[in-house]
């Protein structure tokens, strides 16, 4: 797991397990099912399975704890033939 880690540009997120935080306070946690295009707004499903709408202009942040797996894997070889 890494350490939490701010993201400003929310169309980035999609897969990603992150933080939502207002005003510094962790508010819910799990991970982005969707984003819009603008990246204004992301749906978090958490592990209750829960799935919330979240958006940037009610002040909300978005601390990604865990990378989505497309991005942990950019750069990996694959040595299968």
């Amino acid at each position: 797991m890494l350490k939490p880690r701010y993201v400003k540009d929310w169309t980035t997120l999609a897969g990603a397990s992150v933080e939502i935080r207002l005003q510094g306070q962790l508010v819910d946690s799990g991970c982005v099912d969707s984003v819009t295009d603008d990246g204004a707004i992301l749906w978090l499903v958490n592990p209750a399975q829960i799935r919330k709408l979240y958006e940037k202009t009610e002040y909300h942040e978005a601390w990604v704890i865990e990378e989505p797996a497309a991005s942990r894997d950019r750069g990996r070889k694959d040595t299968t033939p």
